[in-house]
């Protein structure tokens, strides 16, 4: 083939000066260095070149699932780190609400406390305030019944014993209570 491939060449014209002449014994010594070098290189270059390929095809793969499983540990802890970012926002959220229940609880127990010591600062002053009335009262009593018996004395130009006097009293005070 490769004699009529020359031939054809040689033919044409195309050949160029020198590849007119094919001399058999240079093309049989060209194809005997051309598989000898072949043989060379399959046993000496060709393992290691191939070693050398299968070795970093290996590394590919080898980097290849590394950075899937980095990628699914990524994913993984990204999703741990969400749960657990909800679970604490979730407590916080509840905790909050806790206070805000505490909070409120207390401030009705502070307003209840300070309405039942209003209510019963307001009875203790009208209980106060009744008494210190029911004592103006019998004092002012007392003292119109003292201006009376003092002035049915003069009237009567007599003294009154204590039990007139003490009659007298008891009859003006009722006659008082009754206009009140």
């Amino acid at each position: 083939m490769y004699l009529s491939l020359l031939n054809i060449l040689a033919e044409s014209g195309e050949g160029g000066p020198g590849l007119t002449e094919v001399h058999l014994p240079t093309l049989i010594a060209t194809i005997a260095v051309f598989v000898c070098l072949l043989i060379v290189l399959r046993l000496t270059a060709w393992k290691p070149i191939m070693a050398g390929l299968q070795s970093r095809e290996q590394a590919i793969r080898d980097s290849i699932e590394a950075a899937q499983r980095a990628k699914v540990a990524a994913d993984q802890t990204t999703h741990d780190l969400e749960a657990k970012m909800a679970e604490v926002q979730r407590q916080a959220a509840q905790q909050l609400a806790l206070a805000k229940a505490d909070a409120l609880k207390m401030a009705d127990t502070i307003r209840a406390q300070a309405e039942s010591e209003s209510a019963a600062l307001k009875d203790r002053t009208i209980r106060e305030i009744n008494s210190a009335k029911q004592q103006a009262l019998t004092e002012i009593n007392a003292h119109a019944a003292t201006l009376g018996t003092t002035v049915a004395k003069k009237i009567l130009q007599r003294e009154v014993n204590t039990n007139d006097q003490q009659r007298l009293v008891d009859e003006s005070l009722a006659e008082l209570a009754k206009k009140n």
